[in-house]
């Protein structure tokens, strides 16, 4: 009778012992993938910032270019925005084709990829 009650004992230890390190498995899984989120946003603010300088610097040496090539400079401005306002118009009439299907693809992409271990 003593036996049955140490293996039964046992049982309990190990069921214990398992159960608590499923749970540390789970919350350093949880962990891996809220760092590898926060870094993949970190890097990704950083690209968008740096191409945004980029783009920027690039605007106004076109701007300067064309109204320097157009006699006033302010026409190579007028230009350049009048470029980025029918971009604009042509972003917001396309936006969900353009837009919203690939971003939620993307996104439900990414997410049943991380359910998988």
């Amino acid at each position: 009778m003593e036996q049955r009650a140490t293996i039964i004992e046992s049982i309990i230890e190990n069921t214990e012992s398992y159960t608590r390190n499923q749970l540390e498995l789970i919350e350093l899984r949880t962990i891996r993938k809220v760092a590898r989120a926060a870094s993949s946003v970190a890097s990704g603010i950083g690209a968008v910032i740096f191409i945004m300088f980029f783009i920027t610097v690039l605007n106004i040496g076109l701007s300067i270019m064309i109204g320097d090539y157009l006699g006033k400079l302010y026409y190579g401005f007028f230009i350049i925005a009048g470029f980025y306002l029918l971009l604009t118009i042509i972003v917001i009439a396309f936006r969900r084709s353009l837009i919203g299907s690939p971003v939620s693809n993307l996104i439900i992409k990414r997410f049943t990829h991380s359910i998988t271990p």
